[in-house]
């Protein structure tokens, strides 16, 4: 277990991450991303297939439960203020998704859990670096990212350069 002044961090179970996914999330990622964009932006993004198709992956394997690690943040009263799942963990360079309950988001959570977390990963772990993407216009995580020295990436297709943004995370 890791601890800050506000929060205690473990690793939890996929499925108490799960439940707290569920209770904040609307389950309509993939449309969230595709409604920011005007009609024919999508129709012209759309017509490189092996782009689309590698988008659809990308965000694919966000799900993929099978290779992650789950963790979990508590504040002092003992509730569950978020949750941070790491894909692709086997690869040595997984990525990052972080999910904060509606209730304690902007109280400055999400990036305490993400630098204790963090700096615990690359100290114990053979971690090059992480990667995190996220939507396009999503300004609060774009602010965690950055404050922990998140490095943009340059999109792979003109439909990811639309849709999210990349950045690699590296050890301080």
């Amino acid at each position: 277990m890791l601890q800050t002044d506000r929060i205690m961090i473990r690793e939890m179970s996929q499925t108490d991450a799960q439940q707290f996914l569920n209770s904040v999330d609307d389950g309509d990622e993939m449309n969230g991303y595709l409604n920011a964009l005007p009609e024919d932006v999508v129709q012209d993004a759309l017509q490189n297939t092996n782009a689309v198709l590698d988008f659809v992956r990308t965000l694919s394997a966000l799900r993929d439960k099978g290779d992650m690690k789950q963790y979990g943040a508590w504040n002092r009263k003992g509730e569950l203020v978020a949750c941070a799942g790491l894909t692709s963990w086997s690869t040595g360079t997984p990525e990052l998704q972080i999910t904060v309950a509606d209730a304690h988001r902007r109280c400055g959570y999400a990036t305490e859990f993400l630098q204790c977390l963090l700096s615990w990963l690359f100290q114990n772990n053979n971690l090059q670096y992480v990667v995190y993407r996220l939507r396009k216009g999503n300004e609060p995580s774009e602010k965690i990212v950055r404050r922990l020295g998140g490095i943009q990436q340059e999109p792979k297709s003109k439909l990811e350069s639309l849709t999210i943004t990349t950045y690699r995370i590296y050890p301080n």
